[in-house]
């Protein structure tokens, strides 16, 4: 399985060419949900990195 970084950078790539959530959601065959935060996200940040914490509700390793 393609890790969460490498999806949302696939993810930006594709809507900065234009393509539309459908396109998207078809093409990498995840969730409309998952697409949909993952451009909020580059559009309020102008990044796809985790935020800070996002690693813990994941049950991910913590950086302390």
């Amino acid at each position: 399985m393609k890790s969460l970084s490498s999806l949302r950078e696939a993810i930006i790539r594709a809507h900065e060419r234009g393509k539309t959530v459908m396109e998207i959601v078809d093409f990498l065959g995840i969730s409309q949900s998952t697409v949909s935060k993952a451009i909020k996200r580059f559009e309020e940040t102008g990044s796809n990195e985790d935020r800070p914490g996002e690693a813990e509700k994941r049950g991910g390793e913590s950086m302390c």
